[in-house]
């Protein structure tokens, strides 16, 4: 099989996203940061090598623009514990983290949900933690959108993931989804990785496809060329 067809394997609903060699990225667009908004995904964590080995870095599952940018967010289950946490530093957030350990190599739906004051995660439909933030002012910086890397930061790559939503409404989480997401007026972004190889489709009206590109430990920090 090509590097490009080992990239999927059985998702929670039809294929998922393989993160190992390689990861995904959408090409950077604003709409990827529209407050309120709403982040969702299936993840499965720590599945092949063990949760413990898996903890032993954390684990970026979704993360938009340079770190540095007031227009970045980031999901992703810390190291040692593996709490599903989230940055937003355009906000005083540096980290908001739950105690729900996420890498336990199962299937969960998990949410990020915020409105511009308060941020929200959610683990399985069940509020894990909250945070009221206040908007500060870094500089503004422009990258990609991705899935299960951050160019240049080293993480766990036991992952896989499924039915990536990006939502422009602050979506009320109070049930685990029975099927995969269908796109509406408020989903600004929705990849369902069921194609054979890349690049994966967009389902929403955004029609951003993802492609895969390699993890390399001098990927810049923002940056990803899509080729294989």
């Amino acid at each position: 099989r090509s590097f490009a067809q080992s990239a999927t394997a059985e998702g929670r609903f039809g294929r998922a996203l393989v993160v190992g060699e390689q990861y995904a990225a959408a090409e950077r667009n604003p709409i990827y940061f529209v407050v309120p908004m709403t982040v969702e995904c299936w993840a499965r964590v720590g599945a092949a090598g063990g949760p413990q080995k898996a903890k032993s870095g954390p684990t970026i599952l979704l993360a938009n623009e340079p770190r540095h940018s007031v227009t970045h967010w980031e999901l992703y289950a810390q190291k040692d514990t593996g709490h599903l946490a989230a940055s937003i530093p355009g906000w005083d957030a540096k980290e908001i983290a739950s105690s729900r350990d996420v890498v336990d190599g199962k299937w969960h739906h998990l949410a990020m949900v915020f409105d511009g004051k308060t941020l929200r995660l959610f683990v399985d439909a069940q509020e894990v933690a909250t945070k009221d933030v206040k908007k500060i002012a870094p500089y503004p910086d422009t990258g990609p959108l991705t899935f299960g890397h951050f160019p240049g930061v080293e993480s766990n790559r036991d992952l896989l993931l499924d039915e990536i939503r990006i939502s422009r409404v602050a979506r009320p989480i109070t049930q685990v989804p029975a099927a995969p997401f269908q796109p509406d007026a408020d989903t600004v972004g929705l990849w369902h990785f069921d194609e054979p190889a890349e690049p994966f489709a967009d389902a929403s009206l955004t029609r951003n496809a993802a492609k895969l590109a390699r993890v390399t430990a001098e990927a810049p920090g923002g940056g990803f060329d899509g080729t294989l």
